[in-house]
């Protein structure tokens, strides 16, 4: 992960990106799993959960 995502990963507050296994495909793409474009999605994903929460204000 380049400085600009951890960065934004810091203030979203999504915590354990690297320690994260997600073997469950998501997407149009299920050959990405466990692929470093696997784990980029996952963090898009991470940060749209995180930000939708906190606009909710959960």
């Amino acid at each position: 992960m380049d400085e600009e995502h951890t960065e934004f990963a810091i203030e979203a507050g999504v915590e354990g990106y690297h320690a994260r296994r997600d073997d469950v495909p998501r997407g149009d793409n299920p050959h990405a799993v466990g692929t470093s474009l696997h784990r980029h999605w996952r963090f898009g994903w991470d940060m749209e959960d995180k930000l939708i929460q906190r606009a909710e204000g959960q």
